[in-house]
């Protein structure tokens, strides 16, 4: 794929309407070895959903960042929590990264939640 033709083609691609049931999201487990690994390395870690959950943060990552922490979904820290918000000095850009990273996700894991989740995740 190259030009920018071509690059739209796949963009609009990605919101063709899709056959057969939509996956419901897994509830995903971190390996204890990961765990360990996020304890070790000393450095501000986490582990994330393709949907952006933190499934598993380091003691400094939260430390770094209220916010990571698991069950937290950082898109939605990202716009809802002006402390996550001024880490993001380029924020109409930093938006517009994540939302796409978002569309991208949900099109590579097939994941199309319910109304419900969706109300979720908007309120």
């Amino acid at each position: 794929m190259s030009g920018p033709n071509a690059m739209g083609e796949y963009l609009l691609s990605l919101t063709a309407p899709r056959t057969g049931s939509p996956r419901r999201p897994r509830r995903k487990t971190v390996p204890t070895g990961i765990l360990q690994l996020l304890d070790a390395v000393g450095l501000p870690a986490f582990v994330e959903s393709p949907m952006f959950d933190v499934l598993a943060p380091s003691a400094l990552a939260t430390a770094l960042s209220p916010s990571i922490r698991p069950r937290e979904n950082r898109l939605w820290s990202m716009f809802l929590d002006e402390g996550e918000r001024d880490l993001h000095p380029d924020r109409e850009h930093s938006d517009y990264q994540f939302l796409m990273i978002r569309r991208i996700a949900r099109a590579r894991h097939d994941i199309r939640p319910t109304c419900q989740q969706e109300s979720r995740d908007c309120s």
